[in-house]
């Protein structure tokens, strides 16, 4: 089975809640593995997920399972920011819909930031990691990163030089939260499935948490060995606690500052108002 749609961006805008959501729909069949990065090969994955990019066979691999689902496909949302993705989704699948989920860009960074210091990756304050993280990425070639996700109005350009409106569909994430189920349905009538499902949304996914007990955190690796991997799974959500940093007035200036022209041209491009984006 070969997708038919990618849902590619952006990064820390409800995606995998999306993407699972998405998966619940008796027409819909989502890939074994959400973010395979097959079309975007210049993005570090583990291991195991960069086993099935060897080969487009490896690759369609992963939807073997989909056979009879009238809408099939993946969630890289590394594509949107790929220099490559889109000509190469293109030239596999040129009658992919690509679904867009995109946030206000000052926010998304923060939820990045946020997720940056929950997991140990930084522990610097907000303008710190932007200028650091503005560094690693213009060492990178092609680049991406955490800042260069957020550009979406040149992303979003970049896909229609490729594909027509027709194949395209962006949603936002303010319409995602206050809305859902409206949002699944506009989805699904893209894709060509029964828009009137109901689609269990009971869990959210991928929320940035952090631990309850910090100083048992060393503990985790050994007792992911030896606990069956349900309880562990169930431990580990016990043990965590969604984090509760949240941007200052100064933080978002930051994050502003950096997407103005975006934003303004993102709503030439789509014919979005997003004044609120620009709001401090």
């Amino acid at each position: 089975m070969s997708p038919t749609f990618f849902l590619v961006g952006a990064p820390k805008a409800g995606t995998t809640s999306l993407f699972r959501y998405l998966g619940n729909h008796p027409e819909v069949g989502t890939s074994a593995i959400k973010e395979p990065c097959f079309f975007a090969p210049e993005v570090p994955v583990d291991p195991a997920t960069d086993a099935t990019r060897r080969d487009w066979e490896t690759y369609l691999s992963l939807f073997a399972h989909t056979e009879g689902r009238r809408a099939i496909g993946e969630g890289s949302v590394a594509y949107l920011g790929s220099l490559t993705a889109a000509s190469a989704i293109k030239t596999r699948v040129p009658t992919a819909q690509i679904l867009m989920m995109l946030r206000d860009p000052a926010d998304r960074l923060f939820a990045h930031y946020s997720a940056a210091r929950a997991s140990g990756v930084t522990t610097t304050d907000y303008r710190t990691w932007i200028d650091d993280e503005r560094r690693r990425e213009e060492q990178r070639q092609p680049i991406y990163g955490a800042i260069w996700a957020g550009r979406y109005a040149t992303h979003v350009a970049r896909f229609c030089e490729h594909f027509p409106s027709s194949q395209m569909h962006i949603s936002y994430y303010d319409d995602f939260t206050s809305d859902p189920d409206a949002t699944l349905a506009r989805i699904f009538t893209f894709f060509g499935v029964d828009p009137s499902v109901s689609i269990d949304r009971r869990e959210r996914h991928n929320v940035t948490s952090t631990a309850r007990w910090p100083a048992l955190a060393p503990f985790g690796p050994a007792l992911r060995r030896v606990l069956p991997r349900d309880t562990f799974t169930r431990l580990r959500r016990w043990s965590r606690t969604r984090s509760a940093l949240a941007p200052s007035p100064t933080d978002r200036a930051l994050g502003i500052a950096l997407y103005q022209q975006e934003i303004e041209s993102l709503s030439l491009l789509t014919g979005r108002d997003l004044t609120s984006w620009l709001q401090r």
